[in-house]
């Protein structure tokens, strides 16, 4: 299947500003500021404001936090400056280079050397064609998409390298004929729809959720195992059938960045 839709997004910058350039809180205004536009709210099944939220689609908080993000960009990044990171690697996020969980080159540099052997592996071992990579959730444009995380209408639960987990998508031509033909074997992918896109378009993904399972080509779980040791926050993967819609807080890994 071509991989349109994927390869538009490649290389795509996030958010366009000179992070340098913005001028920076002064000392006295940093807590007060931090209070306003910074949340930890994480609403569960049965509290009046989950259930307030839930009456619309996720696509409604998600996309109202990205035009935030896109109409606040100078305020955005003083609240990333206030949570702790720094001009050069917000810059690198916002360029829609380097997501904030890679907390050096050096280590994002080996996970995208480890994906282009995994691509390698997984197409020999699954069967699998045209694999590719998708990288997802908060540490992608620095906030939580998630509709019952923080302020409902803007970016504000801001991701932690140390907590927040690695979200990535494989995708690949073959994923629904592997999994057909490793049932029996205890390989079972619940399908789910993710990734709203303004048209009203869900992309349906196949979930992972962070369980080794042995039914899966050797060189995945390898992979898995070392690199949910290695992210402070751990790795979830999930699995995309051919080519899919990318929303725009999402980054496709070119595996020739260091190259």
């Amino acid at each position: 299947m071509d991989a349109q839709r994927y390869n538009d997004k490649l290389g795509k910058t996030l958010v366009e500003i000179v992070v340098s350039s913005v001028p920076r809180l002064a000392d006295d205004e940093i807590e007060s500021f931090k209070a306003a536009h910074v949340s930890d709210i994480y609403l569960h099944p049965g509290e009046p404001k989950f259930e307030k939220r839930s009456k619309k689609e996720p696509i409604h908080y998600q996309y109202a936090r990205w035009d935030w993000l896109h109409n606040n960009k100078e305020k955005y990044v003083n609240i990333l400056r206030v949570c702790g990171f720094e001009d050069a690697a917000i810059q690198l996020c916002l360029d829609g280079k380097r997501p904030l969980n890679f907390t050096s080159e050096e280590i994002h540099r080996e996970l995208v050397h480890d994906l282009a052997e995994l691509k390698t592996k997984l197409e020999t071992e699954a069967n699998l064609t045209d694999v590719r990579f998708v990288q997802t959730g908060s540490s992608v444009p620095g906030f939580s998409t998630n509709p019952f995380k923080g302020f409902a209408k803007r970016p504000s639960k801001i991701t932690c390298p140390h907590s927040s987990d690695a979200d990535l998508v494989i995708v690949a031509n073959g994923w629904e004929n592997y999994t057909a033909e490793n049932t029996k074997k205890g390989l079972k992918l619940l399908k789910y729809p993710t990734t709203g896109l303004r048209d009203g378009t869900n992309e349906v993904r196949l979930g992972y959720w962070k369980n080794r399972v042995e039914a899966y080509p050797p060189a995945l779980n390898e992979f898995y195992d070392k690199w949910t040791a290695k992210l402070g926050g751990g790795l979830q993967l999930t699995f995309q059938e051919g080519d899919p819609h990318i929303a725009p807080w999402e980054h496709p890994i070119p595996l020739d960045q260091y190259n």
